[in-house]
């Protein structure tokens, strides 16, 4: 994968029939115009039509404007986010804009990250420019057009909601009519973007969503719509003890089943091939299988926790940071010393779009057809397990994904695609069931972390230790590969190292991303940080803000824990630790503001009513606060009464969008501070569906209040912030109303319910 590839000038110009009256325009991942335009070249020829995805913008004869999204719209809104900056620029009406998905092509790859995936709350922020630039030099070709054809300077040409005109001479023409002459103009080396003060799209709360239409009319095509001629459906079922193999089966029954084309032995599971779905799914219940559980046909829950316990006594961790001293500061004349384990469970991702995909391997070739976020994953998985290059892979992203948080950058359904599509030669459709998704998916990481901090006479924390024990999410990125047994880890990683600095750090990056490695806590004088890289088969995977989803909570619920030692109010302990950041201090004011937040007095008697605070700086050029109040009665019955949140994520594109992440974001985590773990019992994932896999409901969610501070930086990320900063807030609330501090999750482990 090159960072920054070029692509020809024909390359960018193919387009659809219509493309001889299309203004098309092509950018690098950088925001760069890389081609002139010329005369667009008719369509090339494909098994499933013409090529659509060549260019980043298309100006249409129907005066419709077409952004080819680089971004995967699984419900985030990035969507209407990113036609809404291009639109901007333009000075189109929002209405005309229009957004489909870039195919596998590496020019789309997202500027920050290099890689074609929606991940790491990239899209907005590492596009912001890009977007702007696309908008901007688009409306300077149209403006430069319509005043040759008028034969006026550039100065007296306006346009206003998708109208070009030119105000002296009362013509006027429309994007599509000077699309074609604008085609044929050499492109502007430079551009002028406008001024936030100017901006008449962006900020505005009324920009209706893009998807909401097709999602509430039932016309968005997801994964699971994917019909590509003489595709067939595989229903695969692997080990129930995690890690386990296939060493015998008789599909008899399944094979002599209406519908049925053939049973293969995959190894690590069996596949049903067939007509349908129902039917692929229904004989796969009829398949005898002898299963060999392998080594972990043995481990319990309670056997993890004790071998995560000893590995923090035990194993010499690998160094994350290590500045000053922690130990002298503990030993200070005067020094308070605070100590605490905290424990996370596993967490399910449960998407409401099941993982899916289908593959076809032909002539050649390898087609993809994918919700997956991470296309760059994909590529890579499918190269490995074909022998083909990656530039015979060709990836046709679906218009829609159902929720991702994380989960969609494996490529397990991808794997078992291309392994049977070349066994059998046709395209094949795999669809996870819920039960098989949850019981062998990609889950975040089971986590025991234990800290140390100091506090001097004065209330300074003065020193952090902290020991963090979890298996390593990039250490064990597309093990998924390894299944056919073609593949081994070493080449991954290898290759891995390549793409991402991360796999040379030496150190787990992810679960000390939440620590005072970074912000806000990295200014504490004396910190250690390390990491203890741990083993076992459940598969671990990116879940809503990663590590931070259960790191904020440790660090949060920890701060509370030290301000109480200090005997300072929680709110006042954390403006002391932020004495010179001025965005982490404006947070914590609004959140004092807007809850009318009364100072904690530590030692007295629990009532059963508490207020809990937690503050995130998610490192993505986004931080934020939230105040939790609860009542809890004597059975332990709890009601979540106020959520206040306050966030600066800088420049806010969309508002509402903004408002449904948070709210969203923070049901994500009252739900899995509530319910949310993945337990084992000889080896076996216990919890198959959502009975006992619960979330939260209706009833149970409380009311939102979301405060947005414009702080005029550039945008930051929004969709993994509130998820983390719920959770602290929620478990300090309760030990003000209870005098319970909650260091392990979740919550119906302690007996709270709601």
């Amino acid at each position: 994968m090159n960072a920054h590839p070029k692509l020809g000038r024909r390359q960018f110009l193919q387009t659809s029939a219509a493309a001889g009256g299309v203004l098309a325009l092509g950018f690098d991942s950088l925001g760069n115009i890389v081609s002139a335009a010329e005369e667009a070249p008719k369509p090339a020829a494909s098994p499933f039509g013409p090529k659509l995805f060549e260019t980043w913008l298309r100006f249409n004869p129907d005066n419709t404007i077409t952004l080819v999204s680089g971004e995967v719209e699984f419900g985030q809104g990035v969507s209407t986010g990113l036609a809404t900056l291009v639109a901007e620029e333009l000075d189109a009406d929002f209405p005309q804009m229009r957004v489909v998905q870039s195919d596998g092509n590496p020019v789309y790859a997202n500027p920050g990250t290099h890689t074609i995936s929606t991940n790491s709350s990239a899209s907005t922020r590492n596009r912001y420019d890009q977007m702007r630039k696309i908008g901007a030099t688009g409306r300077a070709l149209l403006v430069q057009a319509a005043a040759n054809q008028w034969k006026v300077p550039t100065t007296e040409i306006n346009i206003s909601k998708g109208v070009v005109s030119h105000a002296a001479s009362k013509r006027t023409a429309t994007f599509a009519q000077l699309a074609p002459a604008a085609s044929n103009l050499p492109i502007p080396t430079e551009v002028v973007m406008k001024d936030p003060s100017q901006w008449s799209l962006v900020g505005r709360p009324d920009i209706v969503r893009m998807d909401i239409v097709e999602k509430c009319t039932g016309r968005a095509r997801y994964g699971v719509d994917v019909h590509v001629p003489g595709m067939v459906h595989a229903a695969v079922m692997k080990s129930p003890v995690l890690g386990g193999s296939v060493k015998s089966l008789d599909a008899t029954q399944a094979k002599a089943k209406k519908g049925v084309k053939d049973v293969l032995n995959l190894g690590f599971g069996v596949a049903v091939i067939a007509d349908d779905e129902w039917t692929a799914r229904n004989a796969l219940q009829s398949v005898k299988v002898v299963w060999d559980d392998g080594k972990w046909a043995n481990l319990n829950s309670e056997q993890l926790s004790a071998d995560y316990h000893e590995a923090l006594n035990t194993t010499q961790g690998k160094l994350a940071k290590n500045t000053g001293d922690v130990d002298a500061a503990a030993k200070a004349p005067g020094a308070k010393v605070v100590e605490a384990e905290y424990t996370l469970p596993y967490l399910h991702h449960t998407l409401m779009e099941p993982p899916n995909s289908c593959v076809w391997v032909h002539d050649g070739i390898c087609e993809v057809w994918t919700p997956n976020a991470n296309t760059t994953n994909v590529l890579r998985a499918m190269a490995y397990l074909t022998g083909l290059p990656q530039d015979k892979v060709k990836i046709y992203r679906t218009p829609y994904a159902g929720g991702s948080f994380g989960r969609r950058g494996r490529t397990e359904t991808e794997v078992e695609a291309v392994v049977i599509s070349q066994k059998i030669g046709l395209p094949v459709h795999v669809l996870h069931s819920r039960e098989e998704d949850l019981t062998h998916s990609f889950n975040r990481p089971y986590t025991k972390t234990r800290l140390r901090a100091s506090i001097d006479p004065s209330g300074n924390l003065t020193g952090w230790y902290q020991k963090i024990a979890c298996q390593d999410i990039n250490e064990t990125g597309l093990t998924e590969v390894t299944w056919p047994g073609t593949v081994d880890m070493a080449t991954i990683r290898a290759d891995g190292a390549k793409i991402s600095q991360l796999y040379n750090l030496g150190y787990d990056f992810f679960a000390a991303n939440a620590s005072p490695v970074t912000p806000p806590y990295n200014t504490v004088p004396n910190i250690h940080v390390e990491t203890v890289p741990m083993v076992g088969p459940v598969g671990v995977s990116h879940w809503r803000s990663v590590a931070k989803s259960g790191g904020i909570y440790i660090m949060e619920s920890f701060v509370d824990e030290l301000a109480e030692a200090a005997k300072m109010d929680p709110i006042a302990f954390r403006r002391k630790v932020f004495a010179n950041n001025p965005r982490a201090l404006a947070v914590l004011d609004r959140i004092v503001k807007e809850t009318n937040w009364q100072p904690v007095t530590w030692g007295k008697k629990p009532d059963g009513n508490g207020w809990g605070i937690g503050y995130a700086d998610m490192g993505y050029g986004a931080m934020g606060a939230i105040a939790v109040q609860v009542s809890v009665d004597a059975k332990k019955k709890m009601q979540i009464k106020r959520i206040v949140s306050v966030t600066d994520q800088g420049v806010t594109v969309n508002p509402d969008i903004t408002h449904a992440q948070v709210q969203g974001g923070i049901i994500d985590g009252i739900s899995s501070t509530m319910y949310g773990q993945i337990t084992l019992k000889n080896g076996r994932v216990q919890q198959s569906n959502f009975g006992d896999y619960r979330l939260l409901t209706l009833r149970e969610a409380p009311p939102i209040e979301s405060i947005l501070i414009d702080s005029k930086e550039r945008p930051g990320s929004m969709s993994e912030m509130s998820t983390p900063l719920t959770i602290a807030p929620l478990t300090n609330a309760l030990y003000q109303a209870t005098g319970q501090r909650i260091r392990e999750l979740p919550l119906t482990k302690a007996g709270f319910s709601i």
